[in-house]
């Protein structure tokens, strides 16, 4: 029902009809996983368990957030505040919806790349 009625994330795309088509089915084998399902009934209680939690301050961490998100308020303060004490820790922030991976891939690779190369 979500996809029927959620809207196309892959409308106006600059990928092909048999990409898209690929993408589609990968979506919904995964969204319908027995761990994407057990997720979802416990989506409240795993965020309540994950807040305040850190990261370990040795390990590299980029983050790809949207950059004008209306939704959350603090979002953009809510990512640095992950990375705050990482030692090589990066929050990028792009133009663009929820699935900037669909939109962005190709500035995404790039930037892992080089984050790559620096974290070294």
């Amino acid at each position: 029902m979500a996809v029927k009625f959620g809207g196309d994330p892959y409308a106006e795309l600059a990928f092909d009809d048999h990409t898209v088509e690929q993408m589609k089915m990968q979506s919904n084998k995964n969204s319908n996983s027995s761990t994407m399902l057990n997720e979802m009934d416990h989506i409240s209680s795993n965020f309540k368990g994950a807040q305040g939690l850190t990261f370990p301050k040795d390990l590299p961490l980029l983050l790809f957030v949207q950059a004008d998100n209306q939704g959350v308020k603090g979002w953009i303060p809510l990512h640095e505040g992950q990375i705050k004490d990482s030692i090589h820790g990066k929050v990028i922030t792009m133009d663009g919806s929820h699935y900037l991976h669909h939109t962005k891939f190709k500035e995404i690779a790039e930037d892992v790349r080089s984050f790559m190369k620096e974290a070294k």
